[in-house]
């Protein structure tokens, strides 16, 4: 993997204005060019909401509308049970995905890969911004903080192991409790 290459911007087409806006940074890096994977997938939701996942990641990340544009950040809706390089994302409603096709590592030794024959239901509630275990503490070098009972991590580098090693930069910020 390559730290220099960690691109994080995001932009969508408007037809009406024939004009590609600016949206807020991702909290993710999805560059990837791995295992026949050349890019994420990414769906809209009935809602007028973006997701985009099926990266190297296992994270579902949302953008919800506001209105005629979108919030000013990005959220993790939900996560995937294992690494699915190449999955393709399909809106099932405002609040859930399915993630279906691509590769995963082989389950002994981390070792690529075996197609995903079936597929994964990610649902979330409200934004997605409650997990049941911390996302930025499995990063490594993170930038911790901590203020009486509440802990702030934010930042640091996900490696994934397949037949080869790749590293991501992550923007992800908790405030964990």
């Amino acid at each position: 993997g390559n730290r220099g290459a960690a691109n994080r911007s995001a932009e969508i087409w408007d037809p009406r204005t024939e004009q590609w806006e600016m949206l807020p940074p991702m909290p993710l890096s999805f560059k990837i060019n791995a295992y026949n994977a050349t890019a994420p997938s990414a769906a809209v939701l009935p809602d007028g909401s973006l997701v985009v996942g099926g990266g190297m990641h296992r994270h579902i990340v949302l953008l919800r509308a506001r209105g005629k544009s979108f919030a000013p950040y990005w959220t993790i809706a939900g996560s995937t049970p294992g690494h699915r390089v190449g999955g393709v994302v399909q809106a099932l409603g405002n609040n859930a995905v399915a993630v279906l096709a691509g590769v995963a590592p082989l389950p002994d030794n981390g070792g690529c890969c075996r197609r995903q024959p079936d597929g994964d239901r990610i649902a979330w509630t409200g934004d997605g911004t409650e997990h049941d275990r911390s996302l930025s503490l499995e990063r490594k070098d993170a930038a911790v903080a901590h203020r009486g009972d509440i802990t702030f991590a934010a930042g640091g580098w996900e490696t994934f192991m397949f037949s080869s090693q790749e590293t991501q930069a992550s923007a992800v910020a908790e405030l964990i409790d």
